[in-house]
């Protein structure tokens, strides 16, 4: 229990210190608050979820900026596939539903 104390610690305090700096990348990015309160969410998802495998060859700051362009790209190729499938799915109306396949890339 004491280690998830200080984990979560850990984490706290990197989301303080990076927030800010998340958030106005994205903002600069999407030129939308509400799309870049999102990527600052999924940034920070992000990190929680591969702190551990942070090795220390780049800065911090380095390592989450690559994370909020990564998650910005990631949200503009959702939001076109959601088109495609509203505009292939109009074609044959609303009844029929048509959902995308999963797909996971090779690399």
């Amino acid at each position: 229990m004491q280690n998830y104390s200080k984990g979560r610690a850990s984490f706290k305090a990197i989301v303080e210190a990076w927030q800010d700096m998340v958030y106005n990348t994205a903002i600069g990015i999407v030129q939308n608050a509400e799309d870049a309160e999102d990527i600052t969410q999924e940034t920070f998802v992000q990190v929680y979820q591969s702190v551990h495998s942070f090795r220390g060859e780049a800065k911090v700051s380095t390592w989450i900026y690559r994370i909020v362009v990564t998650n910005h790209w990631i949200m503009c190729e959702r939001r076109k596939e959601k088109k495609r499938f509203a505009f292939v799915q109009s074609l044959f109306g609303e009844t029929e539903a048509i959902h995308p396949p999963d797909f996971h890339h090779p690399e």
